[in-house]
């Protein structure tokens, strides 16, 4: 269970860094309310969200497991976020 609580979680830090991007802040808010501070802000929320994954992801499985598992549980949330960002832009295109 807590495989899938990383994943979530790491899938909304890969949302934070990904809305700090010019490219893909249309589709969470208008582009143009892309600030630098909101920039400087998403990316820290980002960081801090995915850097925060290795400590519970040590305390729960050890340091060498966990960093290990911590790499898979990146691989899969950023599969995740490229795949429906994909279909969210293809559908906002579409439109």
């Amino acid at each position: 269970m807590i495989h899938v609580f990383a994943i979530v979680i790491a899938a909304i830090g890969f949302l934070c860094l990904a809305s700090s991007m010019r490219r893909h802040a249309g589709v969470f808010f208008p582009a143009s309310d892309l600030t630098a501070r909101r920039k400087f802000h998403l990316r820290l929320a980002g960081t801090l969200v995915l850097a925060s994954m290795i400590a519970v992801n040590a305390f729960a499985f050890g340091v060498v497991v966990g960093l290990i598992t911590w790499f898979g549980q990146l691989t899969i949330a950023a599969a995740v976020c490229v795949l429906g960002l994909q279909i969210k832009e293809g559908v906002m295109k579409s439109l």
